[in-house]
């Protein structure tokens, strides 16, 4: 791994991203942060889309980024802007490894970096549709429990039908259970909740967070994201590429 060049940032599953729900998390689900917002460990791999850090798209996330960590940062920590991406699918984390169908037929014994090998090996080995470019918009904050992101979709329903596919796809290559695929949002994280807040200072970041999403969505910004890649994170502040998914 020494020899990868990291992209700063993670998928957010496996622990939820409201400001209330930090302090008591679900039983053996693993904190990302601790309550001083330093980083933990939290190891796995997933697909993800780099957000390229120029652009109208790159400009407002840093500004919304920015005023978040002015105005909450005892609550928030800001994910690096050279690490904005989009999460096509995630696969291995410490929360959900046991997802695997393979993992039951008699091949617990692997190491993480021997399924992580495996899953190279069978991702590398076909290509996938999916758009090209993968272009998507910003979403209003409607019915959203993730307060750190700014909800992403494409820009037709042809696009966002060959983004589903292709999450289908990922995930009968390294033959995993099914995530609820089809409810699955995507998004671009900009921060991550390491405590929770009094009921009075969230009630003001709701406010703050629709706003942002408001914003972004009324200047019609469009993300137009780098190629597909499969990435390793060791944390939710890098990730490394380990191979692109070739297209179709």
């Amino acid at each position: 791994m020494a020899s990868m060049v990291p992209y700063a940032f993670v998928p957010q599953r496996g622990y939820a991203n409201s400001p209330l729900e930090l302090e008591h998390p679900a039983p053996g689900l693993i904190r990302k942060f601790d309550t001083q917002g330093r980083v933990l460990t939290f190891r796995g791999n997933t697909v993800i889309c780099p957000l390229p850090q120029n652009g109208r798209f790159f400009n407002e996330l840093t500004t919304i980024s920015a005023a978040a960590t002015e105005r909450y940062g005892s609550y928030f920590v800001p994910t690096p802007p050279s690490s904005y991406h989009m999460t096509i699918c995630g696969i291995m984390d410490p929360v959900v490894s046991e997802k695997f169908s393979w993992l039951s037929q008699g091949r617990r014994g692997l190491s993480f970096d021997e399924m992580e090998q495996e899953i190279k090996l069978l991702l590398s080995r076909r290509r996938f549709r999916y758009p090209n470019p993968i272009r998507m918009t910003a979403g209003l904050a409607n019915n959203t429990t993730d307060y750190g992101a700014i909800p992403l979709f494409a820009l037709n329903g042809s696009n966002a039908k060959k983004l589903l596919n292709f999450r289908k796809d990922i995930e009968k290559t390294v033959r995993i259970f099914s995530q609820s695929i089809n409810v699955y949002r995507f998004h671009i994280t900009f921060g991550y909740f390491f405590r929770s807040m009094p009921l009075a200072a969230f009630e003001d970041y709701k406010r703050d967070y629709a706003l942002w999403c408001s914003r972004m969505n009324k200047i019609g910004n469009i993300a137009t994201l780098a190629p597909p890649v499969f990435c390793h994170f060791d944390n939710m502040l890098s990730y490394y590429p380990i191979t692109p998914l070739k297209q179709r």
